[in-house]
């Protein structure tokens, strides 16, 4: 037997949000007193989603002598854009300033004279040491002296809805001024889909397996740069995903199954690579680079896969049902991003994830008017690989690593309130990391700019990972000297290009010359006491080193690492948000059926932040109304 359904889906998400430093808001809560001080970017962020699909499944049911079968062929089309595009007020390279031509003096909405970009609290996503601290006015200067100095500082209190102020788009469009964000992307993708579903032994065992192909085409605009080789790129692709499953009743009560399955998730970012040549003097010594440029690379798509399997638990007539699962879940080509030598982040698609946790759901009938359902989830994810070696073993950002929720449904089924269903519930979540960073580059390359070390220690950083995993814990890593002083074809005399700022070993001290000595040379400047290293047991008190370089190119000189720029100390606070709501359904004629519903989220008002950060929803009101015709 052949059965057809053929469905077109026109689907359109527009929104608007005002936000600070992206997704960066600041808060009031005095919950939160590891506030830092620092300067906001209020950011205004226009966004469109739009497409549409068509899909034909055709199911074909058949035996074959005891066996039932379902073989169904999918042939489906999407097509989507996406827009994105960011306003932002002054901030950076003015702030702070004292030139009130580069400052607005507005009002706020108490109707107070403020001037801006200004000095606001930060919120939970705070890092590092510096702050900014603010000297008193003066008649003779009306704008406050900023100044960094390293420390903690506590915020002011009490916390008031006036500290954490800043100018909305609403209000002050005109300060809105700079276009951090334009972009658009395009994308058309064609599938094909195919899966048997086979039963066995009159219902007991189920047997799925199936595949999907997909072509996809993608074009993406950044129309807020001004490269026009980063303006447009436009790529095609393609991927191939399967799934397998298996469930048997090992009773009648007792159901066990398993899963397993592979998935992608199309990548339209385009990103910049930075890449340039080397310049060399007449005698062949590097002198720097030239012809440095940045060349857009399209990420790859994310891959994944993984399986579960578990036991199902039918029980009292059908009217409680307990489910627990076990599931490990991969996935492959994640963005990641890191600093490079030259202080610029790139990033690149070679990141790894694992996930591996439990699940535990129940929905028991209590009566025939009253439900509860209810889960409970464990979910360690960790990073297996990434750019930054660091990050290996440790836990992924925006991942709580324990949830539950609970929900009560009670439906009235008779008298005057027929019709009538009233719910509650609660969701907790624990805290999750925020942000891991990008890290901190650390070389002993002379000829880089400010990541250069004269001495590195091969130390395990917090997640226990090396910097140098090829190299023995503890080695300690020396940056020869660099000796190039000669008189070149001019007459002029060159001597080194390492940066100043080394300390010498021996007597602790700063090195002052600019030219020599700004690294280290056997018989010179390494302790005597310190043993070469040439891959001979290491006795432990004992210091052994290895040089890195030969003083002459910057190419001679191969070690460097990103390590932790620790923001990866910074959570989300654990939290529990309690739902209520109410639904009527009833009917008019024979054929239409009518449902009213009524919630409110977040009942308390509970403040809290999740994922990168991003300050919750408070109270919500929600009304809705459907009708089905049938």
């Amino acid at each position: 037997m052949l059965s057809s359904k053929f469905t077109f889906d026109y689907f359109g998400s527009p929104s608007e949000q005002q936000t600070n430093s992206g997704n960066q808001m600041y808060y009031t809560d005095p919950n939160y007193p590891d506030g830092n001080v620092g300067g906001s970017t209020p950011t205004w962020r226009k966004r469109k989603s739009d497409g549409l699909s068509a899909q034909l499944d055709n199911m074909f049911s058949f035996k074959t002598g005891p066996v039932r079968h379902k073989f169904l062929i999918t042939l489906d089309y999407t097509h989507k854009k996406d827009s994105d595009r960011r306003l932002t007020t002054d901030t950076g390279s003015s702030f702070p300033s004292n030139d009130l031509s580069a400052r607005y003096i507005i009002r706020d909405k108490n109707d107070n004279s403020v001037i801006y970009p200004l000095t606001l609290p930060l919120g939970p996503r705070s890092t590092g040491v510096l702050r900014w601290n603010t000297a008193a006015q003066s008649a003779t200067q009306p704008i406050p002296q900023y100044s960094y100095y390293e420390g903690e500082q506590l915020l002011p209190w009490p916390h008031t809805d006036y500290s954490f102020w800043f100018p909305t788009y609403d209000d002050y469009s005109r300060l809105y001024v700079r276009t951090s964000n334009d972009t658009i992307g395009k994308s058309d993708d064609y599938g094909v889909f195919a899966s048997e579903r086979a039963t066995f032994f009159d219902g007991r065992l189920m047997l799925l397996v199936g595949g999907r192909f997909d072509q996809l085409q993608n074009n993406f605009q950044n129309r807020a740069s001004t490269d026009p080789a980063m303006r447009a790129s436009a790529w095609d692709d393609h991927a191939f995903t399967y799934q397998a499953g298996l469930t048997g009743y090992a009773t009648r009560n007792i159901i066990l199954f398993a899963n397993a399955s592979s998935a992608y998730n199309p990548n339209m970012q385009v990103v910049s690579k930075r890449v340039s040549t080397v310049t060399y003097d007449d005698d062949g010594y590097p002198t720097g680079e030239s012809d440095v440029r940045f060349l857009s690379t399209v990420l790859p798509n994310e891959e994944g896969d993984g399986y579960e399997f578990g036991t199902r638990f039918v029980l009292f007539k059908d009217r409680l049902n307990i489910t627990a699962s076990r599931f490990v879940i991969n996935r492959d080509n994640k963005v990641d991003s890191y600093t490079n030598e030259f202080g610029i982040s790139e990033y690149v698609g070679n990141g790894s994830q694992q996930s591996k946790g439990y699940e535990v759901e129940f929905n028991w009938a209590v009566t025939g008017a009253l439900q509860v359902n209810g889960a409970y989830g464990y979910n360690d994810t960790r990073y297996t690989r990434n750019s930054l070696a660091y990050l290996v073993g440790a836990p992924t950002a925006q991942n709580a690593k324990n949830n539950y929720s609970l929900l009560f449904r009670y439906r009235f089924r008779n008298g005057a309130l027929k019709g009538l269903s009233v719910q509650g519930g609660v969701r907790y979540y624990d805290r999750s990391l925020i942000n891991v960073g990008s890290g901190g580059l650390i070389t002993t390359n002379p000829y880089a700019t400010g990541s250069y070390k004269p001495l590195l220690r091969n130390a395990r950083m917090g997640t226990g990972v090396l910097p140098f995993p090829t190299l023995p814990e503890g080695l300690v890593i020396l940056s020869r000297t660099c000796t190039v002083s000669r008189i070149d074809g001019a007459g002029k005399r060159v001597g080194g290009e390492e940066p100043t700022g080394a300390i010498n070993p021996n007597t602790g001290a700063l090195m002052v010359n600019n030219q020599l000595d700004k690294g280290f040379t056997p018989g010179v400047n390494i302790p005597s006491d310190w043993i070469s290293y040439t891959g001979q047991p290491m006795e432990a008190g004992r210091t052994y080193y290895i040089i890195d370089g030969d003083g002459q190119t910057s190419a001679s000189y191969i070690y460097k690492a990103n390590i932790d720029d620790n923001r990866a100390n910074v959570y989300n606070r654990s939290y529990a948000i309690y739902n209520i709501g109410a639904s009527y359904t009833f009917k008019t004629g024979s054929r239409c059926a009518h449902a009213l519903r009524f919630n409110i989220s977040n009942l308390f008002d509970k403040f809290y932040t999740y994922g990168n950060g991003v300050r919750g929803y408070g109270r919500e009101f929600s009304v809705g109304y459907s009708v089905d015709f049938r």
